[in-house]
């Protein structure tokens, strides 16, 4: 339960959500994290499953009869890491293999440390709504282009 005064950007993120919002994190930035969170936790780092590039299927739901079907193939790099102990994983996009790795690091500082998980949290938040304001305009300065077709039977 929330308390009154505690706006939803201040609660925790879930595990899932975090994974998605690390690997959306520019590159540069996960590489600063990661090596501001490995300073706060400092221990013993094995990586368990080093980056390694693969492909991912991507799905899609046809809008008129709701069916699946497969969209493309995506290339994607993963890295699973442990930091004292705690597991940590990544799945960012393309061929980024030190991507991949910094953001595993992030998500292990943040099981192994509750200090971490929060700076994370705030973090990732904190670019997520930077990106959706950028996105947001760059909608808008696309909405004078859009076109509308007609469609008879």
């Amino acid at each position: 339960m929330s308390s009154v005064n505690e706006r939803p950007t201040d609660l925790p993120v879930d595990r899932s959500h975090r994974f998605e919002l690390l690997a959306q994190l520019p590159e540069r930035a996960a590489h600063e994290l990661a090596d501001h969170a490995l300073t706060i936790v400092s221990g013993h780092v094995d990586i368990i499953v080093p980056p390694t590039v693969g492909m991912l299927m991507a799905r899609a739901i046809d809008g008129a009869k709701g069916d699946q079907f497969n969209l493309a193939e995506i290339l994607v790099t993963e890295a699973r890491v442990t930091v004292n102990g705690h597991d940590g994983w990544a799945m960012v996009m393309g061929r980024r293999p030190d991507h991949a790795l910094a953001v595993a690091l992030i998500d292990a500082c943040a099981e192994a440390s509750p200090a971490v998980r929060t700076m994370v949290d705030r973090t990732i938040r904190h670019a997520a709504s930077d990106r959706s304001a950028s996105d947001a305009r760059s909608w808008q300065d696309l909405a004078p282009t859009r076109v509308d077709f007609e469609i008879s039977n």
